[in-house]
């Protein structure tokens, strides 16, 4: 996907991102994903521009993760699956790892299948619900 969202806050950031900071979000409900904005980057964080800080109401905030461009993918949840099995006192394994790894990826996979699918479904949606005879999208013309 290549949409671009806008928040004041953040600035632009892209559907991947958003994903990805909905996925850290409902793992743990006080973790986000921020992102620095292109243009008040500097030479630290144009290496690692996003970041995952943790808001806890009853703590003060602070940041778990720094995240570089490349690395903003099914890592960083296994990440933080590794770190919550450590603070609950779980020795990890290279196998707990490695099917912590496995867990993460398919958890993203199957995010970006239903973005996909609730896509197609709106699609749907409005073809179904047109006034018009003739409706276009992405380019190609209906004929109803």
């Amino acid at each position: 996907m290549s949409r671009v969202f806008f928040d004041a806050s953040v600035g632009a950031y892209t559907a991947e991102e958003a994903n990805m900071a909905d996925l850290i979000n409902d793992f743990d409900d006080t973790l986000f994903l921020e992102v620095v904005p292109q243009g008040q980057r500097d030479i630290y964080t144009s290496l690692k521009p996003y970041r995952i800080v943790q808001r806890h109401p009853n703590f003060p905030e602070y940041t778990v993760m720094e995240i570089g461009a490349t690395e903003l993918d099914h890592r960083v949840l296994a990440s933080l699956f590794n770190a919550r099995e450590a603070a609950e006192g779980k020795v990890g394994t290279l196998a707990d790892r490695l099917e912590n790894e496995e867990a993460a990826a398919e958890i993203v996979r199957l995010k970006a299948r239903n973005e996909e699918r609730e896509e197609l479904r709106d699609k749907a949606r409005f073809l179904m619900r047109t006034p018009f005879h003739t409706p276009t999208m992405d380019g190609k013309k209906f004929r109803l």
